[in-house]
């Protein structure tokens, strides 16, 4: 009959890899996965160098140091963040707004503590062709307005069928800006200016007076991780609100 033992060679690898996997866990030093969108979005993110960087990485890596938590970042869509988040494949994305819906799928930072507790204030103003002005009261679609699909601002846009029906990363709308293709263009304000600069588009596209969205971005966890280790999370959260000061 053959035996169910595992062999000592075996066994005893096994036992240790368990025992250090309880360990870690036990002493917060597992590794928490955490997705960021792969774009090239500056000044926030720089995706073209052999090693990514930016302004909210800097904040995450710093955060987790503070917090005596290691961290693995990976760059992927976002959608596939969000669902490695949602399926547990990752504990953790940023940047990301709050909402209601979101909410159901992931967890932010407590209500009380929001306005402290978030990564970066975002303001997305409509880009607009040089010549062109933007007049929100008596907007009416021509070619429409675009937006990167998948975030809120682009939601928002469809609600109110404003969107362009032609889709476009930030780099190819801020192109169809310049060549008059595109009523305007919402992005984040600093990679909205970073893009004028970096395509020398000064003369081709401008920031319109007029604010589509102001909102805090977040660093947004799976749920289940949370109620899990509630406590790791909230050191963590407390941390992006103390580092995110020396980055303003």
């Amino acid at each position: 009959m053959t035996s169910s033992r595992v062999p000592n060679a075996v066994a005893m690898p096994i036992l240790f890899l368990a025992y250090w996997i309880f360990n870690s866990i036990a002493h917060g030093q597992a590794t928490l996965k955490i997705c960021h969108e792969a774009n090239h979005n500056p000044p926030y993110f720089y995706i073209d160098k052999d090693e990514p960087s930016g302004i909210l990485l800097s904040i995450v890596k710093d955060a987790a140091l503070s917090a005596n938590i290691n961290v693995e970042l990976y760059g992927s869509s976002w959608i596939r963040c969000q669902n490695d988040v949602k399926s547990g494949r990752a504990q953790a994305l940023f940047p990301m707004i709050a909402s209601d819906e979101r909410r159901a799928d992931f967890a932010f930072p407590p209500k009380t503590a929001e306005t402290d507790w978030h990564m970066w204030l975002a303001q997305y103003p409509v880009f607009i062709a040089v010549n062109d002005e933007f007049d929100i009261d008596n907007y009416q679609p021509q070619q429409g307005i675009g937006a990167p699909i998948g975030y809120v601002v682009w939601h928002k846009l469809s609600q109110k069928e404003w969107l362009s029906p032609l889709q476009y990363d930030p780099v190819e709308g801020f192109s169809m800006l310049a060549l008059n293709k595109l009523d305007g263009y919402v992005v984040e304000q600093q990679i909205g200016l970073q893009l004028i600069k970096e395509y020398q588009l000064t003369n081709k596209v401008k920031k319109s007076n007029y604010s589509f969205l102001d909102t805090p971005w977040y660093i947004a966890f799976n749920n289940d991780y949370y109620r899990t280790d509630a406590e790791a999370v909230l050191r963590f959260w407390q941390k992006i609100s103390e580092v995110r000061t020396h980055y303003q």
